[in-house]
C-alpha cells in the first residue's frame, strides 16, 4: 500500500482555512477460499485500486478548529482481505466525518 497526502493553508483572508486531500494506493491480490457448500476452493481476485481522501479545516481560535473529513470520495467498492469458508471483507465506503477540536 502507497498512502501520499498533503495539505495547503490558503493565503491571505482565508489564512484560517486549511484544505488537503490524500490518495491510497493499494496494489492487487488474489487467494483462494474454501466453500465448504461447494466442498472446493474458490479463486477471488481483487485488483488494485485508488482511494480519494479530502479535508477541510477552519482554525477559529488559537484553541478552537473545526474539520470535516470525506474518505473514499468516490464510493469505490473494494476488498481489503479474505478469511475463511466463503469469506471476504470488504473496505469502507464513502464515509465523512465533523471533528471540534480544543488545544490546551
Amino acid at each position: 500500500m502507497v498512502r501520499l497526502f498533503n495539505t495547503y493553508r490558503l493565503p491571505g483572508a482565508f489564512d484560517q482555512v486549511t484544505v488537503g486531500g490524500g490518495l491510497r494506493w493499494q496494489s492487487g491480490f488474489y487467494g483462494n477460499i474454501y466453500s465448504p457448500v461447494a466442498n472446493d476452493y474458490t479463486r477471488i481476485k481483487q485488483g488494485g485500486y485508488t482511494l480519494v481522501d479530502l479535508m477541510a479545516r477552519y482554525q477559529y481560535s488559537e484553541h478552537l478548529s473545526f474539520t470535516v473529513n470525506a474518505n473514499n470520495v468516490f464510493d469505490k467498492v473494494y476488498l481489503t482481505g479474505l478469511g475463511n469458508f466463503d469469506t471476504t471483507y470488504y473496505g469502507e465506503p464513502r464515509n465523512m466525518m465533523v471533528t471540534t477540536r480544543w488545544d490546551f
